[in-house]
């Protein structure tokens, strides 16, 4: 099968914090992967590597340079100066002919409620409708692999869904390739072929989940998904813990002295 990226045994520390070690595994052409972890684990490093933002210490990225590639970051990295369309036309002309380009960004704005708001500027636009357009800047050269970093962290629920289907409806068409990092079970099982879990620091894959149902039939109620979710709970409560906050002296201490108040 042919593969959009492949880690193997990646390395990565920031100064004597080792974040990563032999972190392997493999997106293959026209499947969705995901990273799950909870904070801190190390996604965004390996996000950050496979944009090719920073430097693995030692490993191998393999890349396949045939795909055109698009990326979404969790903070939008819009350009203050140039209005909502003009930051789409700016990813979009080294990839599109204008007449076509221009038909894509019209229809995607339309279909995520910003085609009001095509001349205005980042500043003009609420965190919300930063985060839609950051995405749909990535989908606007059509990608054949998309790179997103935690993109609907900070949209309400039903935007997300509309996005999500969105996000699947162009996975569907195109055979798109996806790595997505999120730290939310529930969006990792409704969207992704795999799933995995990243484990505590250094970090490296501690388990790998299998998805075969198609996305467009997945219900969080589902005995399988249900089940997967409360696996992944499960090694989240494994790898942080973290029980700062357990019934215990230092706690029940700081309860007495708000007796009174």
């Amino acid at each position: 099968m042919e593969k959009a990226i492949e880690f193997k045994n990646i390395d990565k520390k920031f100064e004597n914090l080792k974040v990563l070690e032999k972190a392997t595994f493999t997106v293959n052409k026209g499947e969705i992967v995901c990273l799950l972890g909870p904070s801190g684990s190390g996604k965004s490093t390996l996000f950050k590597l496979a944009a090719g933002l920073i430097e693995k210490d030692s490993g191998q990225i393999v890349i396949n340079e045939n795909l055109r590639k698009g990326y979404i970051f969790q903070n939008p990295r819009l350009l203050p100066w140039k209005t909502v369309e003009e930051n789409l036309i700016f990813v979009q002309e080294n990839y599109l002919p204008k007449q076509k380009a221009k038909k894509i960004r019209d229809k995607l704005l339309e279909l995520n409620g910003l085609d009001n708001f095509k001349n205005n500027y980042p500043a003009q636009l609420s965190g919300g409708m930063k985060q839609r357009l950051e995405i749909i800047r990535g989908l606007s050269i059509l990608p054949d692999f998309l790179l997103m970093d935690e993109p609907f962290k900070s949209i309400d629920t039903q935007l997300k869904v509309n996005l999500r289907k969105m996000l699947l409806r162009f996975y569907e068409k195109m055979n798109l390739s996806v790595l997505l990092i999120t730290h939310d079970p529930e969006e990792a099982v409704l969207l992704a072929d795999k799933i995995f879990i990243l484990s505590g620091k250094p970090a490296s894959i501690k388990k790998e989940f299998v998805i075969n149902d198609p996305q467009e039939k997945r219900k969080l109620s589902d005995d399988n998904l249900f089940d997967i979710i409360q696996e992944i709970i499960s090694i989240f409560m494994e790898i942080v813990d973290d029980y700062r906050w357990d019934k215990n002296q230092k706690t029940e201490e700081i309860f007495s002295q708000m007796k009174g108040r």
